[in-house]
């Protein structure tokens, strides 16, 4: 059996789907293909707002435990759309779509993420 404080480590899953415990502080070194971490939303640095994001080996799927968010979608070809996400409350972040995410009151997300080949780039405002 595997404990572990989800304050200070993440669950990762290898390609064989066995999961193990990642300190926080070696997360950019993993090899993990899939995350399950708990995050404390304080603002909009705490969710790296100034960033797309995308995931194109699946969807991301976030569960809003505290507070809530706003999930920006700028899918290849079409128009953003923003979505407000509250607790208790989840959206599906579909495959290969840029997304952000933005604080809109402090709480708690659990966050699902397929890392293999993830992509970001800065925001242009």
């Amino acid at each position: 059996m595997l404990t572990f404080d989800p304050q200070e480590r993440v669950v990762g899953f290898d390609d064989a789907r066995r999961a193990s415990d990642i300190p926080l502080d070696r997360l950019s070194r993993t090899d993990s293909e899939w995350l399950v971490a708990l995050i404390d939303i304080v603002d909009d640095r705490s969710v790296d707002a100034a960033f797309w994001e995308r995931h194109p080996a699946g969807d991301k799927i976030l569960y809003v435990l505290e507070g809530g968010i706003a999930v920006t979608l700028a899918p290849e070809g079409g128009q953003e759309t923003t979505a407000r996400v509250g607790a208790p409350g989840a959206c599906v972040i579909p495959r290969g779509t840029w997304y952000r995410l933005g604080v809109l009151s402090p709480g708690r997300i659990l966050s699902v993420t397929p890392r293999v080949g993830t992509e970001d780039r800065r925001c242009v405002e």
